[in-house]
């Protein structure tokens, strides 16, 4: 059986936090075959803009990151016009 057709059930147990080996061990798999698979899906979901961690920060959409960058900037503005206007005294 092909290592994709037993992919639904791979993530299942990656979820519930076994590791390759167990997995493998579970679906009749060797380690390598599993690893492959993971790796390649991951592969595949930053190919479709899928952020890396599931932490908040990476969920942060681009609007939402676009405006913390024109914030910074703006704050990195104002930073310097005040450095400017202190060494001038």
């Amino acid at each position: 059986m092909k290592v994709k057709q037993k992919g639904p059930e791979m993530e299942q147990l990656r979820r519930e936090g076994k590791t390759y080996q167990e997995i493998a061990s579970v679906v009749g798999l060797r380690k390598e075959q599993v690893k492959g698979y993971f790796r390649r899906s991951r592969q595949e979901q930053r190919r479709r803009g899928h952020p890396r961690s599931k932490k908040a920060d990476a969920l942060k959409t681009n609007q939402a990151l676009r405006s913390e960058l024109k914030r910074l900037r703006m704050e990195v503005d104002l930073l310097r016009d005040f450095l400017d206007v202190m060494e001038g005294r």
